[in-house]
């Protein structure tokens, strides 16, 4: 730890946030090294990264200061004393944001749910009209669909019907936009029953629009002790189409998109644990919720869900 200390003392003298207090460490993040410190002006988080990811940051920077701009509730980025967001620091590269106050939820209720809708859509909408940003050159969302479907597990072969329907959708009819990519209960913190930050924008990338509300929907606007909320659907739409309406073609589509976007993340997860990369305990229960939700949707079909959302 001292160590450490002496590492975040030096790191902050390219800064002008004041004298260092106490850190905490972070060890979930996959990515990059996290750390939490407080200094004598106030609360920080300092993210690393390495030179190759140096483009990506850029662009996950310029889209979290663009949200911040519009009034979202984003970090704000803290510049260096020469301006900067980056700073090149030992073999790394390192930027700093404002804490928010507040927790990941848990539990949580109707208004909080249906207020999340909303701001993500209020972020999609904003992200729909920003034309100018250099995107990460991620696989669309189909494209991942067949690479992970060309695979043989058991999991797969109890989805094969769902992705030969999925295979049907015309996706050109579809719109595409730069995405938060990871909107779930860890990636948003509540204060006071109130949605106060929208956090990690490492994920996002150019791709489908109603890719963001399918994923919302398995991390926190449909998910409740790990069972499927059909009662909350019609509301969530609503709440979201209240910013950013969607078309026929999207509505149509965003069952398949919310069935297989939680089908490739428990995939996902199972890869990890077979390949050991990430911690066991933290993967099987994700396996273990997850495919509990999955299996509370098995009794909803298309036609019950797009009835909901019209």
């Amino acid at each position: 730890m001292d160590d450490l200390k002496k590492e975040v003392q030096n790191l902050l003298k390219y800064y002008d946030i004041g004298t260092l207090i106490s850190i905490k460490t972070d060890n979930i993040g996959e990515m990059s090294k996290i750390l939490f410190i407080t200094t004598d002006q106030g609360k920080y988080v300092i993210k690393y990264r390495s030179h190759e990811e140096t483009k990506d940051t850029i662009l996950e920077l310029e889209i979290m200061d663009y949200i911040h701009h519009k009034g979202l509730p984003i970090q704000r980025i803290i510049t260096n004393s020469q301006g900067k967001a980056i700073t090149k620091f030992n073999s790394e590269i390192v930027f700093i944001l404002e804490f928010i106050k507040g927790k990941n939820p848990s539990d949580m209720n109707k208004a909080l749910i249906l207020e999340c809708a909303r701001k993500l859509a209020l972020l999609d909408k904003a992200l729909l009209n920003k034309k100018d940003l250099m995107c990460p050159e991620w696989p669309l969302f189909n494209e991942g669909v067949e690479r992970v479907f060309a695979e043989e597990n058991e999991l797969l072969s109890e989805n094969k019907s769902l992705y030969y329907e999925f295979k049907n959708i015309k996706l050109n009819k579809l719109r595409k936009s730069i995405i938060h990519g990871d909107y779930r209960s860890s990636n948003l913190i509540v204060r006071n029953g109130k949605l106060t930050g929208i956090i990690d924008f490492g994920d996002s990338h150019y791709d489908f629009l109603i890719l963001d509300l399918a994923n919302a929907m398995t991390g926190c606007l449909l998910s409740q002790n790990n069972k499927f909320q059909i009662s909350l659907l019609k509301d969530v739409m609503n709440a979201y189409e209240e910013v950013l309406k969607l078309t026929l073609e999207e509505k149509q589509a965003l069952y398949y998109f919310f069935k297989l976007r939680l089908i490739l993340i428990i995939n996902t997860y199972m890869i990890r644990l077979r390949d050991n990369l990430l911690d066991k305990n933290i993967c099987r229960s994700s396996i273990k919720n997850l495919q509990a939700f999955l299996e509370s949707t098995k009794e909803i079909d298309y036609n019950e869900f797009f009835n909901e959302i019209i």
